[in-house]
C-alpha cells in the first residue's frame, strides 16, 4: 500500500509519438490516477483535474495514442487497497511499448553534448501537437536552463532528412558519371 509510481508520461523521444501502450495487471487492485496536461473540461464546461480507476486482477487497460502526450500517469499509494486472495497486497504489472528506433535515432545533440528530448507542443496556439527537441537538462524559470537552450522542430528534422534521401536516391538514379571510352578514334559503347 505504501509503494508508489510518481506521475508521469513515458518519453515520447523513445517509444515515438502517438504510441499506443498497454498494461497488464494481476493481484491485488491497485488506483491507477490520470492527469491531464493542460485544461481539458467536460461536456459541461467545468475543468477536469483527474480521472482514477482501480486497476482489478487480471485486467489489460490500453492507452491510446495521445495519451502519452496529454496526460500523466502514476499509482499512488493506496490505503484502501484491495488484496487478492493469492497474492495479498502484493502486484505484478507487465507494460508494452514499442521502441520506436526512427524517432531515437534522429535524436539532435544539444549545446552540452546530450541527446535531446522530444516533446509536443500542448499550448493551444498555431503550434498545438507539433513536436520539438531540446535540452534534457531543466528549465529554471521562464528563459532560464541549467545548461542550454537547445531547441528544435521535429517536422524541419523529417524534412531535412527527406531532402538529403531524395537528393541521394536522385544520385543513384542518374549513376556514376558517365566516361566516354574512345577505342581508334571512335567513341566505344
Amino acid at each position: 500500500p505504501d509503494n508508489f509510481l510518481g506521475a508521469h508520461s513515458d518519453p515520447v523521444s523513445v517509444i515515438g509519438p502517438w504510441a499506443t501502450v498497454a498494461s497488464l495487471t494481476f493481484g491485488s487492485a491497485r488506483k491507477f490516477a490520470m492527469k491531464p496536461v493542460g485544461v481539458v473540461k467536460d461536456a459541461n464546461g467545468d475543468r477536469i483535474t483527474s480521472y482514477s480507476i482501480r486497476a482489478p486482477h487480471n485486467s489489460l487497460m490500453v492507452f491510446w495514442p495521445g495519451f502519452q502526450e496529454f496526460f500523466r500517469h502514476e499509482v499512488p499509494k493506496d490505503k484502501g487497497l484491495y488484496t487478492h486472495t493469492i497474492s495479498g497486497t502484493g502486484r505484478l504489472n507487465f507494460t508494452f511499448r514499442e521502441f520506436a528506433r526512427t524517432v531515437s535515432g534522429r535524436a539532435p545533440t544539444c549545446k552540452c553534448g546530450k541527446r535531446c528530448g522530444l516533446k509536443p507542443v500542448l499550448k493551444v496556439s498555431e503550434n498545438r501537437g507539433r513536436y520539438f527537441w531540446s535540452c534534457r537538462n531543466p528549465r529554471k524559470a521562464t528563459g532560464k536552463y541549467a545548461s542550454c537552450d537547445f531547441f528544435q522542430w521535429d517536422d524541419e528534422i523529417l524534412r531535412d532528412s527527406a531532402a538529403r534521401a531524395k537528393a541521394n536516391a536522385d544520385k543513384v538514379a542518374r549513376g556514376p558519371p558517365s566516361a566516354i571510352l574512345f577505342a581508334a578514334g571512335k567513341p566505344a559503347l
